[in-house]
């Protein structure tokens, strides 16, 4: 039993080495060989999964990253009969609120971002002078009415220089210029006495 004993490790040895070569020719094998399956070299219980097309339409409709907020230039001017009568703006336009109405009689709504308007649209984003709001899938907005007095513009300052000004009794007029010196004043009258 001895003499067994001492041969056991010699066996195992044996043992393990034809293992690893079986490995090692089988793994070499599957680089080698390049033809046929290639699926066929896998670890054995596992099942082969193959991916769907990829349906690049439907990635493209995912939004995967979110929608692009509507540019300015692309926001045409409503025509619906509404008018903005106030709005209450925050630092994110989607959570402004704004205060509308149909017509100068008709009374005034508030609406939130998310709201339907009258005219089946729905309100999107809120400035300080305008809201955006989506009908029938394209981007409208409604902004304040023009008020002509912010619109006139301030007079210059050559406009004003020249400009009559009624002078008091005494003092020079816009479109007079001072005397430079005395040799240049008027002579007065002598005073009656």
């Amino acid at each position: 039993m001895e003499q067994r004993l001492q041969k056991l490790p010699t066996y195992l040895s044996l043992a393990i080495a034809a293992v690893l070569a079986l490995q090692v020719s089988g793994l070499a094998w599957s680089f080698v060989h390049k033809g046929g399956d290639r699926d066929s070299v896998r670890p054995a219980g596992q099942a082969v999964h193959r991916a769907a097309p990829l349906n690049i339409g439907q990635v493209i409709a995912a939004h995967l990253f979110g929608q692009a907020e509507a540019d300015a230039s692309q926001v045409a001017p409503t025509t619906l009969p509404l008018q903005l009568v106030g709005t209450w703006a925050d630092a994110d336009p989607a959570f402004g609120m704004a205060m509308v109405r149909e017509s100068e009689s008709a009374p005034q709504r508030l609406v939130r971002v998310g709201d339907e308007l009258p005219g089946g649209a729905t309100l999107r984003e809120v400035y300080a002078r305008r809201i955006v709001f989506e009908r029938d899938g394209r981007y409208e907005d409604l902004s304040f009415p023009e008020n002509p007095l912010q619109q006139a513009e301030p007079p210059s300052i050559h406009a004003v220089e020249s400009m009559p000004v009624e002078a008091e009794e005494g003092t020079a007029t816009a479109q007079e210029e001072p005397p430079e010196s005395e040799s240049e004043q008027p002579a007065e009258a002598p005073a009656e006495q």
